[in-house]
């Protein structure tokens, strides 16, 4: 096991511990469901292995890609108990230079688990494009005319939120910036827009409010020296 391997482990299961702590705060219950938290000995044997069965192999496709965490919570709307609950992808990066481009690789990561393969065929994409969609290089081009249709939200098979903690940010103490897959656009902590809706509200304060009462003093300590 390589130095740099240990590293962006620690980095990332700090990252998530933050992420945690944020949404616990808020009143959601936090469950992991990222691959190498709740299939650890799977994850060893496929590490292990020399040769990988079919069946296995696309066992791992299917599972490879689920995001870090579920959010859940049970909050009252004139009498009635709604549900609120989103995936959460977690990420660290010492630095981002180009939001735009990070926001484009993470959407094109996990468009398998955001968008319904339907949205293909409503979209009218031809043969080259469907076939882009399996490439690991991100199409700009089929990003952009997913989020200007209009219909894309029939096509969300999961409500996925971008959690991206980084240790040298654009704006000073804002260490924390995240994005609605939904609606991609990447809101940093401070942003007065997480005031006017509910997912991001509790009885503790707004998300905001949490992140510069309990967040920022935990990464205060650990960024700042």
């Amino acid at each position: 096991m390589n130095n740099d391997f240990i590293t962006n482990k620690i980095l990332g299961d700090l990252a998530e511990s933050i992420c945690h702590s944020h949404f616990t705060a808020l009143g959601y219950d936090v469950e992991y469901t990222g691959i190498e938290k709740f299939a650890q000995r799977f994850s060893k044997h496929l590490n292990k292995s020399s040769k990988i069965s079919d069946s296995s192999s696309e066992l791992y496709d299917s599972i490879r890609s689920y995001p870090d965490l579920l959010i859940s919570r049970l909050y009252d709307s004139k009498g009635i108990k709604k549900l609120e609950s989103f995936m959460v992808e977690v990420k660290y990066r010492n630095e981002v230079k180009d939001f735009k481009e990070l926001e484009n690789e993470l959407l094109w990561q996990y468009r398998d688990v955001i968008w319904d393969k339907e949205i293909l065929y409503a979209l009218n994409f031809d043969n080259k494009e469907k076939l882009s969609w399996k490439n690991k290089i991100p199409n700009i081009s089929l990003l952009e005319k997913i989020n200007k249709f209009t219909d894309k939200v029939k096509y969300i098979k999961n409500p996925l939120l971008f959690y991206v903690v980084v240790k040298k940010p654009p704006q000073n103490n804002t260490h924390v910036y995240l994005n609605y897959a939904t609606y991609p656009a990447w809101w940093n902590i401070g942003d007065k827009r997480f005031e006017k809706y509910t997912h991001y509200l509790s009885d503790n304060g707004n998300i905001n409010e949490v992140y510069n009462q309990s967040i920022y003093p935990a990464l205060k300590a650990i960024f700042i020296n």
